[in-house]
């Protein structure tokens, strides 16, 4: 891009459409670079890169092929002059993949993150010792290392492109240690209640939210602490949804002993040798139940797994998936 065509006239472009909201605007030069032009001549062409980010925290990177660095933030007031970022006080919920990297932006443009994590390490469920034991001992991740490291922060070579749990947690735990993150972090401290302390309208009126943030530290004492915004890095496997399944109750009361009728929810499976010999029905097709069931199908007596995506009754070796409106009998 040359300075003088498209860049400054999408820079000036992205000024006229933040006038008057509350934007952030962050442009910055990168180093010249050469480009072969058809008539075989070498052109020095100089680049701007450019962002438009809605928001208080927002900030911008700009980025060389290799590396990365960022750029001071400005805000856009209504009459398009640019003044300087205010510093945030965030309170970062939660210390896994999510926390971690919000915490690490936030600190690097400017801002003060706290990190409250009610865990004893960073991680969250990838954590050696979790507070939240949604992983099981055989998970495997299915999304390859190339796509989950940093831009910045490679995985170890040595390691599998797909991971087991405590890999990834040592990487989580790794990234915090490379970028100094221990110092913004309160372990052992659960959240109890974040209560915002303005109205939406009084927010929208002067530009700035203000939260009250009461968590309870590892002593057991509840304590609290006024932030400017709060990041929710929690996650979304906390409560597990159980459903009653019409006739549930009766199936279990005839069972022909105690235990002999179990329903779970996958967050508390954790090694197949649990349901050896037995008959299991996998609800859903995704891709936990997929897993879980190549886990079971080597030592229970038989696995099905009920997937609306299944169109046809498929069975491999002693593991059958089944469509919606499927029937199973005593003889399968």
């Amino acid at each position: 891009l040359s300075p003088t065509h498209s860049s400054q006239r999408w820079a000036a472009h992205s000024r006229r459409l933040c006038r008057g909201s509350r934007c952030h605007l962050a442009y910055a030069q990168t180093k010249p670079k050469l480009r072969k032009e058809r008539a075989g001549l070498w052109q020095v062409r100089t680049a701007l890169s450019l962002a438009v980010a809605v928001g208080p925290l927002a900030q911008q990177r700009t980025r060389t092929r290799r590396t990365g660095k960022f750029v001071a933030m400005r805000s856009i007031q209504g009459n398009g002059v640019a003044a300087p970022l205010k510093s945030r006080k965030v309170a970062v919920v939660g210390a896994g993949p999510a926390g971690v990297a919000s915490c690490r932006f936030l600190a690097e443009v400017g801002h003060e993150p706290v990190i409250f994590e009610a865990g004893t390490e960073f991680g969250g469920i990838w954590a050696q010792r979790p507070t939240n034991p949604v992983v099981y001992q055989g998970l495997r991740t299915n999304i390859p290392t190339v796509s989950m490291q940093s831009f910045d922060l490679d995985f170890p070579p040595e390691l599998p492109s797909f991971l087991r749990a405590e890999d990834l947690g040592r990487y989580i735990i790794s990234y915090a240690d490379h970028f100094g993150l221990r110092r913004y972090a309160r372990f052992g401290s659960r959240i109890v209640c974040a209560e915002p302390l303005k109205s939406e309208e009084e927010e929208e009126s002067c530009g700035d939210a203000s939260w009250r943030i009461q968590w309870e530290d590892c002593e057991h004492s509840l304590r609290e602490e006024d932030f400017d915004a709060v990041i929710v890095a929690t996650g979304h496997y906390d409560k597990p949804y159980l459903p009653e399944v019409p006739g549930q109750a009766g199936w279990m009361e005839a069972a022909p002993s105690p235990g002999a009728r179990t329903v779970k929810h996958s967050r508390e499976y954790d090694v197949p040798e649990a349901y050896a010999s037995r008959v299991v029905l996998i609800v859903g097709g995704r891709s936990s139940a997929v897993d879980i069931a190549r886990e079971l199908r080597d030592v229970t007596r038989w696995v099905y797994v009920l997937s609306k995506s299944c169109e046809e009754v498929l069975t491999s070796g002693t593991c059958t998936f089944l469509p919606l409106g499927a029937e199973i009998t005593n003889a399968g």
